[in-house]
């Protein structure tokens, strides 16, 4: 069972408390990329890097072997929308990982020296994406898809703005968005409420964010080259996220296209005309928005036919048989069963619909699936994917 608790300084806690040898607990910031000052594009990502280097208690090194000593894991990662940081340890360990959680929110002194390799370290990311085509192809989409909208930028930020950030901007943005009104506990296993009375002692203005609205859709076209043999192309459209109901009919529809190896996309473009490897369709909500996507790494000669067999695809997503239907749904809910079975994540679902105020009870999301209709996905198709498309490709 999932419980919901607010501490009296604002911060919430949803605990789903279970037998297990394990305990996962993941404290989540609600800032992400898409709430920065352009000129700091990258700094909640920055930040991540920097929490578990050292605290006023507690150096990097004793914070890693304290957690791998327990045959623990620990790890943290930034979206558009929130930071995350996550302890996995045996239960009888579970007040060293909390101990520690709130030691890094509340104590990290981000070591000048720290902070200099920190920005090495993410300047050589940001060249290995680069690098890496298929990161390269998402990053170009959606910079073309959102242009001057934070929604834009990468979550990494740029190289200017990553040579830029100072320790002081870093201080102080930690302390201004690490507070207990801007944060959420989530955490799966033997625990309570008890367990976090620690937390109780964190202060805080409470947080108000805003994001701009996102820009009407307007069809784009754009190609970069790249010393690659392959094309990697992406078309999509900027849809619905959280805040819609729309959003379980586009599930549906994606699911349609891209049901694992049985998927539409896969079957028209690979098994039965071998004109790729990987191919697919991707649906990604976010607060107050979502992107929709299909993409394709192909030889260049056969992009043009690609581009027709895709086009045909959307159209003919208007005549889905009942029986497509309710394998589309059986997917999506056995998917969402199996994912939630791994305590890691759980506990992001948890802490992400908090923050995007979207039930992520499996029961909640299973009703809603079921609820969906051949009226539902051929209004969203029509309301979304008939519109002009942006694309994208990186060739040579």
């Amino acid at each position: 069972m999932v419980r919901i608790t607010t501490l009296p300084n604002g911060l919430a806690l949803i605990l789903e408390k279970k037998k297990s040898n394990s305990v996962t607990i993941q404290v989540s910031v609600h800032m992400g990329s898409n709430f920065e000052r352009s000129d700091q594009a990258g700094i909640s990502h920055f930040v991540e890097h920097l929490i578990f280097e050292g605290t006023t208690t507690r150096s990097a090194k004793e914070i890693a072997t304290s957690i791998e000593n327990t045959g623990g894991e620990f790890n943290a990662f930034t979206t558009n929308e929130y930071t995350a940081f996550h302890i996995r340890v045996p239960t009888q360990h579970k007040k060293l990982a909390i101990e520690i959680l709130l030691d890094i929110v509340e104590n990290s002194v981000f070591e000048s020296k720290r902070v200099e390799k920190e920005r090495k370290v993410i300047l050589e990311e940001l060249k290995l994406m680069r690098d890496e085509p298929t990161t390269e192809q998402w990053r170009f989409f959606l910079e073309q898809l959102f242009k001057d909208h934070p929604a834009a930028r990468p979550i990494i930020g740029y190289e200017k703005t990553v040579k830029s950030i100072t320790r002081r901007q870093l201080i102080n943005f930690y302390r201004k968005y690490y507070v207990p009104k801007n944060m959420v506990i989530s955490a799966v296993g033997d625990v309570s409420a008890r367990d976090f009375a620690g937390f109780k002692r964190l202060k805080g203005e409470e947080i108000k964010h805003h994001l701009p609205p996102i820009p009407v859709n307007k069809a784009r076209c754009a190609n970069k080259k790249r010393l690659v043999q392959q094309t990697y192309y992406v078309r999509g459209w900027p849809v619905c996220g959280f805040d819609n109901p729309d959003r379980y009919a586009l599930d549906v529809l994606c699911a349609v296209l891209n049901k694992g190896l049985s998927g539409r996309l896969i079957e028209t473009l690979r098994n039965e005309r071998g004109l790729a490897y990987t191919v697919g369709a991707t649906y990604e909500p976010k607060s107050c928005y979502g992107v929709f996507a299909l993409y394709i790494t192909c030889t260049k000669k056969n992009l043009k036919q690609v581009k027709e067999l895709m086009s045909k695809e959307i159209e003919q997503l208007e005549n889905i048989p009942l029986c497509e239907l309710e394998e589309a749904k059986s997917y999506l809910i056995g998917k969402n069963e199996l994912e939630m079975e791994d305590p890691l994540e759980r506990c992001d679902s948890l802490a992400e619909s908090y923050f995007m105020k979207a039930p992520a009870l499996d029961a909640h999301y299973a009703k809603k699936i079921n609820k969906v209709s051949l009226a539902d996905l051929e209004r969203v198709r029509k309301k979304y994917l008939m519109q002009g498309a942006t694309e994208v490709s990186i060739n040579g």
